[in-house]
């Protein structure tokens, strides 16, 4: 049996640690992005701003952690002596070395929140403009029918 929260948990965990999630999450946000960006994606007003909360919060929980990421990813006091020296590197390099460290998983999430929340943006503003067009090309059919 597991925690009510352990299935969120776990997936964000795989989505930030596993490289092939890493990827394809960040995938998915460009293709939203760019399905938005042509105008064949759309969502209402009200939805949009729903998720585009969510987002805010997201982003605004992952800004007070990149303040503990940032004091992470100094290598560590722990001596003089080469031994120490190595295991400071040591820890630095796990945190911040390539694509799949922390720093750059941390980073590359923010990156795919905000490619979402820009994608919802202007999927609103396309539900909007297809919502005015849709008005504007019945309006004659209306008025014909009230009369």
């Amino acid at each position: 049996m597991t925690a009510a929260g352990d299935a969120g948990n776990n997936f964000l965990m795989s989505v930030f640690t596993e490289e092939e999630k890493v990827e394809e999450f960040a995938g998915g946000a460009q293709k939203l992005l760019a399905d938005a960006k042509n105008g064949s994606w759309a969502i209402s007003e009200e939805g949009g701003k729903q998720f585009i909360s969510a987002l805010d919060e997201a982003l605004s929980q992952l800004a007070e952690v990149n303040r503990d990421i940032r004091f992470l990813c100094r290598a560590p006091t722990l001596g003089n002596d080469k031994y120490a020296q190595q295991v400071a590197q040591h820890v630095l390099t796990a945190l911040d070395s390539d694509d799949t460290s922390m720093a750059k998983s941390y980073e590359e999430f923010r990156r795919v929140l905000e490619n979402t929340r820009e994608a919802l943006i202007i999927a609103t503003q396309n539900f909007k403009k297809t919502d005015e067009e849709a008005t504007q090309k019945l309006d004659p059919f209306l008025k014909d029918l009230e009369s």
